[in-house]
């Protein structure tokens, strides 16, 4: 498994009161088998969290952490600044979330952090927020969805208190709600019914659900650290080198154009598979070759289509 020295970190983010503390906690009490988490929660809608802080580092042999953040999405300049600090490794844990002294810092410039950087989000909603279920979400983090898929950052997204959805009916539209606000695919909204302080007996389902989530978000993670750790690899080959343009630095808008030309191929039908592999920030024809085997079967094209774009790949 590729990964930073320090293990993947995963972020979790979320409006107060979204439920994202209970969660933590319930992933705790999952993997520590305990009858109580450690991280505070807080009932009243106010912000219990102004630090940023690992969770689940202390586990022997555990190769990730869950980071816990303040509750973001008031939706301000000054915090979309604090967040690109967090995801990108420049506050650290400990360290106090200050929203007014935040400046931008992109990833072109935070390699020297990469170890510290966030490998995989998680965001979390709650099915009761009024402005999930009147679509405000939607325009709500329109930023970060705008900050995040350019990146490569594909987010998890958790739904809880699906326990008070009266209507089971209305899940499924809690689930495209929150796709549509987050960017997160719907085989990657989960729904979840958290631990609370108050419930000392363990439940099966909830730890299952939990380990399924986190299992999720590894995937991505490794991924995510995966690509990322080539492309920093290619970009010190092509500044050693300095040759002119080859295969392999051609693009993947050069590659599926090369393929529609030589095979006359309506470009409309792939450009499902390059939105795909952009949002997995996979740009040219090496980093596709690379990761076929864990892109393959996710691209949305035909099997006779991918045979083409491995022959394309080996040309």
């Amino acid at each position: 498994m590729q990964q930073s020295d320090r293990g993947l970190r995963i972020g979790t983010f979320g409006p107060s009161g979204s439920g994202k503390s209970c969660f933590i906690n319930t992933c705790e009490r999952a993997m520590k088998l305990t009858h109580k988490g450690s991280c505070e929660t807080q009932t009243s809608g106010a912000e219990g969290t102004i630090l940023v802080q690992e969770y689940l580092d202390d586990i022997d042999g555990c190769k990730f952490c869950l980071v816990d953040t303040r509750g973001f999405f008031t939706y301000s300049v000054s915090e979309y600044l604090a967040m690109t600090n967090i995801v990108y490794g420049r506050i650290l844990p400990g360290e106090k979330i200050d929203l007014n002294g935040a400046k931008k810092v992109d990833k072109d410039d935070s390699w020297d952090t990469f170890s510290n950087w966030l490998h995989a989000v998680i965001i979390v909603l709650s099915a009761r927020d009024p402005n999930l279920l009147n679509g405000n979400h939607l325009t709500n983090l329109n930023t970060i969805r705008g900050f995040m898929k350019p990146r490569g950052i594909a987010p998890v997204c958790v739904v809880t208190h699906v326990d008070e959805v009266r209507d089971e009916s209305q899940l499924e539209k809690i689930k495209t709600k929150a796709s549509a606000a987050t960017g997160s695919p719907e085989s990657h909204v989960f729904f979840i019914e958290n631990y609370h302080p108050e419930h000392n007996e363990r439940d099966f389902n909830i730890e299952l659900r939990a380990m399924e989530i986190l299992n999720s978000a590894l995937t991505v993670g490794e991924r995510y650290v995966k690509i990322h750790k080539q492309q920093q690899q290619y970009e010190e080959e092509e500044k050693q080198e300095a040759a002119g343009q080859s295969k392999e630095e051609e693009s993947i808008d050069s590659l599926f154009q090369r393929l529609c030309d030589t095979k006359h191929i309506p470009h409309a039908k792939v450009e499902p598979a390059i939105t795909l592999l952009k949002e997995e920030d996979v740009t040219t024809t090496r980093l596709l070759r690379d990761n076929w085997a864990d892109l393959e079967d996710e691209l949305p094209i035909s099997s006779r289509m991918k045979t083409y774009i491995k022959e394309a790949m080996l040309e």
